[in-house]
């Protein structure tokens, strides 16, 4: 699975490849702004064998 985050000029980027075990603790890093996305930024995470979107939030939820 990966996360990607919406940059400023509204196209997604990747910020993290990982074992699905560890989504919760990569959204809580993300939510706390302790990411190279920074604060007030989209992300979403999804799988990489189908494209799905598994979840998305926002860095102001947290």
């Amino acid at each position: 699975m990966k996360i990607e985050f919406l940059n400023p000029s509204g196209k997604w980027e990747l910020l993290s490849e990982f074992n699905m075990e560890y989504l919760s603790m990569h959204k809580d890093r993300t939510l706390s702004g302790t990411t190279r996305a920074g604060t007030s930024t989209t992300f979403r995470a999804i799988a990489v064998d189908s494209g799905e979107v598994l979840d998305m939030w926002h860095s102001d939820e947290g």
